[in-house]
C-alpha cells in the first residue's frame, strides 16, 4: 500500500465493548504511542470491506501478544475481546481483561516497532495473574 493510499482512508477508532467483539484484517499501520503506563502499540487494521480501524492496544494481554508475535505492517491480525476473567485466588487483582490475539506473518521484509520496549510484563507475571501453570522457562504445561 502506497503512502498516497494510506492518506486517503479514514481511520475509525476500534474499542472492544462486549465479550466476543472482534477486529480482524491486515495491519496497514503500526506505531508506538505513550500512555499513562508507558509505551503501547497503536495498530491500524484494514478489514476485508476496505474500512480501516485504529486500535489502541494498551491492555496487558494484547500489548504483550503483539510484542511476542512481532506484529508488523502487512501481517494479518485477529483480536477478540473475551470479557472480564477472574484471576486465581490470592492475586492482588480480582479480574483481568481477557483477549485472544493472533498474528499471521506476511512474507518479505517488515518494518516493526521496538516491541521489547513496549512489553511491560513477563510471560510468568501474566500467567500468574491469569492463574496459568508455567514451567521454569515460562511455558504453560
Amino acid at each position: 500500500m502506497s503512502i498516497e493510499d494510506r492518506l486517503q482512508y479514514e481511520v475509525t477508532t476500534w474499542v472492544a465493548e462486549n465479550p466476543g467483539d472482534i477486529l480482524a484484517g491486515t495491519i496497514v499501520g503500526i506505531s508506538e504511542l505513550e500512555g499513562d503506563y508507558g509505551p503501547y502499540p497503536y495498530v491500524e487494521v484494514m478489514k476485508k470491506d476496505g474500512s480501516v480501524w485504529g486500535w489502541h492496544a494498551f491492555d496487558t494481554i494484547p500489548k504483550n501478544e503483539l510484542a511476542k508475535q512481532r506484529a508488523a505492517v502487512g501481517d494479518e491480525l485477529g483480536a477478540k475481546f473475551e470479557g472480564m476473567k477472574p484471576t486465581k485466588p490470592g492475586s492482588k487483582y480480582k479480574e483481568y481483561k481477557g483477549w485472544r490475539v493472533i498474528v499471521e506473518k506476511a512474507s518479505g521484509p517488515v518494518d516493526e516497532p521496538d516491541w521489547d520496549a513496549m512489553k511491560d510484563a513477563t510471560d510468568d507475571e501474566v500467567a500468574d495473574v491469569r492463574g496459568d501453570v508455567v514451567d521454569g522457562a515460562g511455558e504453560p504445561f
